[in-house]
């Protein structure tokens, strides 16, 4: 599910206009655009025009017309993603969402009086909701969300770490997670987290708050738990190894000490919290909780550790060998068994530029027939359908990166000066990017860590050693991606 989904169908296609411009340079002719998009020319007239009055309540936006031509500027602190969070303001969907996930229960008379709808366009919005929805196996009936907990808190902390505005995040995570949980945190758990981790938390724990005060989280006994994960396979085992592993008991000590608010005394809300950990990445081989996970998977034989070991086997490499890889497809296959839906972004980046590089290196096919292979191994695991993306995105780069005997892990540090929003930004955006990579791993620079790569739009040449530095690129940070695994290809060649 895009993002983009959600918006009115009007805002739909300002956003289609707005891409299009990025991708012909910020500039076409009106002739294209009204070719491209399918647009008269008085629709074409009033969009531009709308346009227009959103950018003058936006900065760092500005859209002309010349006798021919569109121009679109953009701020280099600015980028689309600010205008769909802005529309997403006036998505009629948005707005029924949030009031389900906000009201004990909703007043539908009440609500469309407020947001200026007829009953009939609620429904109608409903039911394209529950086509939009049914990915993450959920429907919305009398006025209220339906599905298994774990997935409700899933797709709510998606919808919104997507949605909600850094300042909003950033407030929330200032009432809900305090300085010194984060701290012990880290500290017993040994994972090391980010801002993007830290802020995807935050919805979380909010979400189960909320849910939690508006007597929402129905299925909260060990056994409704047990239901929830039904795809894990060997889930009761899952059950009990979890609680006896000794960051189970951390987690629960930890969230009584700091978290009033979260229901720490049910086993079954830390098992949740542990599923939320191992759905997103949070740390990496080497962190307490990672080995204990593995290590239960191990031993229990858990579908995810065949899953991994199946891998290995096909490509003909060594599990012991690349624990970073190991890393990265148990993440990515935990996410898929344990959850069921994706909020994605309106474009993605480098999404299969993987499949390129497989392609230049004559290994794109047999990466097929790998894929092809696990389908009809562990057909459960994906309800007997094809091995869809990001998943598979995620095996194809731990595949090309076997391929190439990538196995070294160089750490690359993110500096950047300058506007606090900004950094916060463009800092938790190569953190997600480059950490995707099983060869790299990422984290915000200081002067007394060690690193082999230093990522700053600052001159820092002074305070580094013997680090590879490279300048931000504002304007098209993908490059800065390319220079790095470029550097890295050629590093590991000599």
């Amino acid at each position: 599910m895009y993002r983009r989904e959600l918006l009115n169908d009007w805002d739909k296609k300002i956003m289609e206009f707005l891409r299009y411009l990025t991708q012909k340079g910020n500039h076409a002719t009106k002739k294209e655009v009204a070719e491209k998009l399918s647009l008269t020319r008085p629709t074409l007239l009033k969009l531009v025009a709308d346009i227009q009055a959103i950018f003058k309540r936006m900065d760092g936006f500005n859209l002309t017309a010349s006798n021919h031509e569109y121009h679109l500027h953009i701020d280099l602190t600015q980028n689309l993603s600010f205008i769909t969070k802005y529309l997403m303001l006036y998505s009629r969907k948005y707005k029924i969402l949030k009031e389900i996930f906000e009201q004990e229960n909703v007043n539908i008379h009440y609500f469309c009086d407020s947001n200026g709808l007829s009953i009939a366009t609620y429904y109608a919005e409903i039911r394209e909701l529950n086509e939009l929805i049914a990915e993450f196996n959920l429907i919305i009936k009398n006025n209220q969300i339906h599905g298994s907990e774990l997935q409700i808190r899933h797709f709510f902390s998606s919808l919104f770490f997507h949605t909600l505005p850094v300042e909003k995040i950033e407030l929330l995570k200032e009432q809900l997670l305090p300085v010194d949980f984060v701290a012990d945190l880290e500290e017993q758990l040994e994972i090391r987290v980010n801002y993007s981790f830290l802020h995807e938390l935050t919805i979380y724990l909010w979400v189960v708050k909320v849910r939690t005060e508006r007597k929402k989280d129905y299925t909260t006994s060990e056994s409704d738990f047990v239901e929830e994960i039904r795809n894990l396979g060997n889930r009761e085992s899952f059950v009990a190894g979890i609680k006896a592993i000794k960051s189970f008991t951390i987690l629960q000590d930890l969230c009584q000490k700091y978290l009033p608010y979260f229901p720490s005394q049910q086993d079954s809300e830390i098992s949740r919290l542990i599923c939320f950990f191992m759905s997103h990445h949070f740390s990496s081989s080497d962190s307490l909780l990672f080995r204990e996970l593995n290590a239960l998977g191990r031993y229990h034989n858990f579908v995810s550790y065949n899953f991994v070991q199946t891998f290995f086997d096909l490509t003909e490499t060594s599990a012991a060998e690349n624990e970073y890889i190991v890393y990265n497809v148990l993440k990515s296959i935990w996410q898929n068994i344990l959850l069921k839906g994706q909020i994605m972004m309106d474009q993605t980046i480098f999404f299969n530029r993987y499949l390129d590089e497989l392609d230049a290196i004559n290994q794109k096919r047999q990466f097929e027939q790998l894929i092809l292979q696990l389908e009809n191994r562990f057909p459960e695991l994906f309800n007997y359908q094809k091995i869809k993306d990001p998943l598979k995105g995620d095996l194809g780069r731990a595949f090309l990166y076997l391929q190439e005997k990538k196995e070294a892990l160089y750490r690359v540090g993110i500096y950047y000066v300058g506007n606090q929003l900004l950094a916060r930004q463009m800092t938790d955006y190569y953190l997600y990017e480059l950490n995707k990579y099983p060869n790299l791993y990422a984290t915000a620079w200081n002067k007394d860590s060690q690193f082999d790569i230093v990522l700053s739009n600052y001159e820092i040449g002074d305070l580094i050693k013997s680090e590879q530095l490279f300048y931000i690129n504002v304007s098209h940070p993908d490059l800065n991606i390319q220079e790095i695994l470029q550097y890295v290809k050629q590093d590991n060649s000599r």
